[in-house]
């Protein structure tokens, strides 16, 4: 409920008060109880097992649905920063050699995904599914994923900080090798002493980036990360919520919770569930993931480069209109649960909370804790769930009403 000005009342702040707190329970029980979740592990299965469990004692049928992922998992940074190191330390030579390299680094996200796709399913992961109503009515999804990624093995905040500002830096030497490619094919003469600073710099910062994804990929293999924001912070909100509306159950549409497995793994829990949704244009899907810390609430707008999906603008249209301060997410290096259902023609986006840097820079690593989780942030998410949640309750067609 909102005041007439559009600000949240005094009795919504409260309740997302307590949505938090409740919340950040949650995440205490799946980082720190049960721990790093790695796709297809038991501490998986025991996580889906305490969300189906919370969610039968709130009163709710929780579904447990089986699927197979596959083990290759590609991360394709290697083969970007392979070919940085190799045009580099060739000095750009030739010139359309170093034209292709940012065309390359933009299409390594594209590729990873097209990689993880292709494979046949072998180890066994599961999404636990629960709906407010039975009743054929429209369905807004929300979805957190339960699975953690693999921890780095650089886990120094020096070295994590220094992997980050090598992206940076690999980012724009690809763009001014680029440069130096159009100018010597537009006939160009361009110094010795340029193109050997730039030869010498890309092949350092490529070196850098072959080592230091080499040994993340080849080493400590069963090292991964407790997952307190990413993605204990989504899970423990949508069981919060989960909690709340059970005896809160809107009645214009239908309110729905999805908790997928493996998604580190390639997206394999909200890909298995998409596909047997079909194309529903009375569905939609909001991911949550990554929402316990800063100050700064964004939404998807984007997936991929080359190849890219633009999320469901109706959606974000709503969060705007419920949370004027969202900011946009383009999703160009990684990606969410949000994807798939793009993919299958489902209308969906996520969100996600950025402006700590203190949490930022333990994002797949063992440093990933509750003691870095930030109620004002999840305060933040709850609200606006709330305020969207609230206003489809008055005005459904505002998302729902869509030609076929």
């Amino acid at each position: 409920m909102t005041e007439e000005n559009g600000t949240p009342s005094h009795t919504h702040s409260e309740t997302a008060a307590q949505l938090a707190e409740r919340a950040y329970e949650y995440i205490i029980q799946l980082s720190e109880t049960i721990g790093p979740r790695p796709p297809g592990s038991n501490n998986e299965k025991a996580a889906l097992a305490y969300i189906e469990e919370q969610l039968t004692s709130y009163g709710m049928d929780a579904e447990l649905a089986g699927f197979l992922f596959p083990h290759h998992h590609f991360t394709p940074w290697i083969t970007g920063a392979g070919v940085l190191f190799l045009v580099y330390a060739s000095a750009g030579r030739p010139p359309l050699l170093g034209l292709l390299l940012p065309i390359s680094l933009l299409l390594a996200p594209d590729l990873g995904r097209w990689w993880n796709r292709r494979w046949n399913g072998s180890i066994p992961s599961s999404n636990v599914y629960t709906s407010l109503s039975s009743e054929d009515q429209p369905t807004l999804v929300l979805c957190a994923h339960v699975d953690t990624g693999k921890a780095a093995v650089l886990n120094r905040p020096f070295l994590l900080k220094l992997r980050g500002v090598t992206m940076d830096i690999a980012q724009r030497a690809a763009l001014l090798l680029a440069a130096l490619g159009l100018a010597e094919l537009a006939g160009f003469t361009i110094p010795h002493l340029i193109s050997t600073t730039a030869a010498v710099i890309g092949a350092m910062t490529g070196f850098w980036l072959v080592f230091s994804e080499t040994l993340e990929q080849l080493a400590r293999l069963d090292f991964y990360s407790p997952g307190a924001n990413d993605n204990a912070s989504g899970v423990g909100l949508a069981l919060a919520l989960a909690e709340h509306y059970a005896s809160n159950q809107p009645e214009s549409f239908n309110l729905a919770f999805l908790f997928t497995g493996a998604e580190e793994a390639g997206l394999h829990g909200a890909r298995a569930f998409a596909r047997g949704l079909g194309s529903d244009s009375r569905t939609a899907v909001l991911s949550l993931d990554m929402v316990g810390a800063g100050n700064t609430l964004r939404y998807a707008s984007r997936d991929g480069v080359l190849f890219s999906r633009r999320a469901d603008a109706r959606l974000n249209e709503l969060i705007l209109q419920v949370n004027p301060q969202t900011r946009p997410l383009w999703y160009s290096l990684r990606s969410g649960d949000f994807a798939p259902f793009l993919e299958n023609g489902i209308p969906a986006t996520g969100l996600q909370v950025t402006g700590n840097a203190r949490a930022d820079v333990h994002y797949h690593t063992a440093g990933d804790l509750a003691d870095r989780i930030e109620l004002p942030a999840l305060r933040l998410t709850a609200q606006t769930l709330l305020d969207l949640i609230n206003q489809l309750e008055l005005q459904p067609d505002l998302l729902f009403s869509r030609s076929s």
